[in-house]
């Protein structure tokens, strides 16, 4: 059986140019950086989240228009029919 390692287990140095892996270090400036992208995370995020929020309130809104607007359809269809069968049995009648 073939053994393939799909992880890449790197480790760079600071000074370190170039390659793919994990960039591990102590000072100071790393620390910042880090903290600095998974605060930039974080505000994506929360702004995604609020972007979506506004936009499902906008869809909900358009659904219930959308919604009335076919119950409405509906009914009236409804309407139609029990007129349509008042005019089969008068004809009925009509042709006895």
């Amino acid at each position: 059986m073939i053994r393939i390692n799909l992880i890449n287990n790197k480790i760079k140095d600071a000074n370190a140019e170039g390659g793919q892996g994990i960039l591990i270090t102590n000072d100071q400036q790393g620390q910042r950086e880090s903290i600095i992208k998974a605060i930039l995370m974080l505000i994506f995020v929360i702004g995604l989240y609020f972007y979506e929020s506004h936009n499902l309130d906008q869809l909900t809104a358009e659904f219930k228009a959308v919604k009335a607007k076919a119950d409405q359809g509906t009914a009236e269809i409804q309407k139609l029919r029990a007129t349509a069968v008042k005019l089969r049995m008068l004809r009925r009648k009509s042709n006895n």
